[in-house]
């Protein structure tokens, strides 16, 4: 999925109302981006770095995690719309 605007993954994680984040690594080309929402909360993004049919490196976002929970394709397309309403 790509970004409104072209956002990095760490405007991202700003937009989204937080600076306190942390990222793991996953694998050689995959990281975990672990966002506390409060205190008990958290969410993951899980992430895979690809290549575009164009040739361009990307973030590719796997799947989210809520509360370690595995979040619906509708949460992460909800998670998009206010990224894009709060950048706009």
């Amino acid at each position: 999925m790509g970004l409104p605007g072209g956002q990095s993954i760490s405007r991202m994680v700003h937009t989204l109302g937080n600076d306190t984040y942390t990222w793991l690594e996953n694998g050689p080309e995959s990281w975990i981006c672990l966002i506390p929402l409060d205190r008990v909360r958290s969410r993951e993004l899980h992430f895979e770095r690809t290549k575009t049919p164009r040739g361009n490196l990307v973030g590719l976002i796997k799947h989210m995690r809520e509360d370690d929970k595995e979040a619906a394709p509708q949460e992460l397309q909800e998670l998009f719309r206010q990224l894009r309403d709060q950048s706009a």
